[in-house]
């Protein structure tokens, strides 16, 4: 699977303390992310070697070798199904026809801080 995965183009991981969250601007999807699936993430954003990603899960988080792996197989299943990644290909999203003097989008990102 980790072959057949693709980053959404305009994926957004936001951290604060040690929470992360996964955002898809495309479809406006937020998810809390524990940290082994932000590491996973932040590895794919970044175009890192694949094969290394389930040896660097072990090494980072202290999985055995086929933990790594296995672990790592929940992480792409998960994310692709609250669409964090995408299977094969992005899909082309259309806007709708914007209306007169309709915004574009609208970000609005709110903290406690």
């Amino acid at each position: 699977m980790l072959e057949r995965v693709v980053v959404p183009s305009r994926l957004s991981l936001i951290q604060r303390g040690r929470q992360t969250l996964g955002y898809n601007p495309d479809l406006n999807t937020w998810e809390r992310l524990a940290e082994d699936t932000a590491e996973v993430l932040r590895w794919l954003r970044a175009g890192r070697e694949r094969t290394g990603l389930a040896q660097h899960l072990a090494r980072r988080f202290g999985y055995t070798s086929g933990g790594a792996t296995e672990r790592l197989d929940q992480i792409l299943k998960w994310c692709v199904l609250r669409f964090l990644l995408y299977l094969e290909r992005e899909p082309v999203i259309r806007p709708g026809p914007p209306g007169p003097r309709s915004p574009i989008a609208v970000y609005w990102i709110a903290t406690q801080a």
